[in-house]
């Protein structure tokens, strides 16, 4: 990687106007409450339609569909995936 050389003139400027403060902010994440109930994990998704998670992935990205994630796992709404898939085949 090469250097990059700043001038002492705009080492000043950026001294005495101060960093930028609108990174040092954090988005305030509306938290909801998390029902275990209303959501499928990745793996039943993949179980219960027959489909890799791979493919998984790809059609929520391409639909928009948001992902939660807990901590290994990641949930994704039910009502969410039987609008994307229909009703799901849950026999063995």
């Amino acid at each position: 990687m090469g250097r990059v050389l700043v001038s002492r003139k705009d080492l000043d400027h950026l001294c005495r106007q101060g960093f930028n403060k609108t990174n040092d902010k954090k988005i305030a994440v509306k938290k909801k409450e998390f029902d275990e109930k209303k959501y499928y994990f990745m793996g039943e998704i993949s179980e219960f339609y027959k489909i890799s998670l791979r493919s998984v992935e790809r059609h929520l990205k391409l639909k928009g569909i948001e992902k939660i994630k807990k901590g290994r796992f990641t949930y994704v709404l039910k009502s969410d995936i039987r609008k994307l898939y229909g009703a799901p085949n849950k026999r063995s």
